[in-house]
């Protein structure tokens, strides 16, 4: 699924290799406008988590992080792209809570049209969403099932397969063209391709509808085939770190990896040298954001020069107000009465 989004072209700038972290503006986190000229909004391992956490300061949520998107695209009136992306374990694992209970499955159904109205670009399958994805994939309705729930079509995997011929399988990856309004020219175009990994489960569990197999096997196969067909290669992955030290050898040209694996995101604002690796915050208390700028180097290969930021998704980020009104349903939908004990 090809999609476009329109920009206009800014002066080409010069990025060094150089640290140039910085404290986020607490009053301002969308920051200035500097020449990018697309934006990448990175989040995963929210197991669930669609409201901001119970600290003393509350982060996080979807609806912030649709916000935060939304409140973007406000301020860059037009000059840059945004993509939204997540790089796994989104669903409620459903794992016993002391206090109240909630009823897994509609929760997630909720979440599931939250993330369609939050207008994800891509949705990268881990080992833990195959549960709740089930049976939203079988074949007997999905056609209808994909319209009442847009973002089951965002989701990529290029290594979750279907054990059996009931299930719908997954795309293994996606490309999003970014194109200037005012120009018919190819070489302003930016095709973001965007790859989906996960790791191998433990053990596989008896009746299961899906097989996982090699994440580097499935690199290396699907991403020759991306990298030919895109500028920009993004690669979600939701994988322990040794695998993903062997990534850019399974995907020679890989422009960026986000990975997932309950892991803390680092803070501040950094120009990356390329391939970069990023990692996203547990629960997405936080957004792992890239912005893509273009480069003067000679190098084919070194179009685009690209810079890290960390979004705490804190008070000062508006919610979507759409968003917030489905996770407000879904917990109204899905909680139940504490359990005597």
């Amino acid at each position: 699924m090809v999609r476009v989004f329109g920009f206009l072209v800014v002066a080409a700038m010069v990025l060094g290799g150089c640290d140039t972290s910085m404290a986020q503006d607490p009053e301002d986190p969308f920051g200035a406008h500097d020449g990018y000229v697309l934006s990448i909004l990175a989040g995963g391992d929210m197991a669930g988590a669609i409201d901001p956490c119970g600290c003393k300061l509350p982060v996080g949520g979807l609806a912030r992080r649709a916000g935060y998107a939304r409140g973007l695209a406000k301020r860059v009136e037009g000059r840059s792209a945004i993509l939204s992306v997540d790089a796994g374990r989104i669903f409620d694992p459903a794992k016993p809570q002391t206090e109240a209970i909630y009823d897994a499955a509609i929760k997630n159904e909720w979440l599931l049209r939250g993330l369609g109205v939050a207008d994800f670009a891509a949705l990268n399958v881990a080992v833990a969403d195959l549960k709740a994805l089930d049976a939203w994939r079988s074949k007997d309705g999905f056609a209808d099932r994909a319209k009442e729930f847009p973002a089951l079509e965002r989701f990529v995997s290029a290594n979750v397969e279907p054990a059996s011929g009931d299930v719908v399988g997954f795309q293994p990856y996606v490309i999003q063209e970014v194109s200037p309004p005012s120009s018919t020219a190819p070489a302003d175009r930016i095709r973001v391709g965007i790859i989906g990994l996960t790791e191998m489960p433990d053990k596989v569990l008896p009746g299961s509808r899906w097989k996982v197999s090699d994440p580097l096997a499935a690199a290396r196969k699907y991403g020759a085939e991306l990298r030919k067909s895109c500028d920009f290669l993004v690669v979600l992955a939701y994988m322990n770190q040794d695998a993903v030290n062997r990534l850019e050898e399974s995907i020679p040209g890989v422009d960026l990896i986000i990975v997932a694996n309950r892991t803390s995101a680092p803070k501040g604002e950094i120009d990356l040298e390329r391939p970069a690796t990023v990692t996203v915050e547990d629960e997405a208390k936080a957004l792992t954001e890239v912005r893509l700028y273009p480069s003067m180097s000679a190098v084919a290969s070194r179009r685009w020069a690209i810079k890290r930021r960390t979004v705490q998704l804190g008070r000062n980020v508006p919610d979507d107000s759409d968003t917030r009104l489905m996770m407000q349903r879904a917990k109204g939908a899905s909680r139940k009465q504490p359990v005597s004990q």
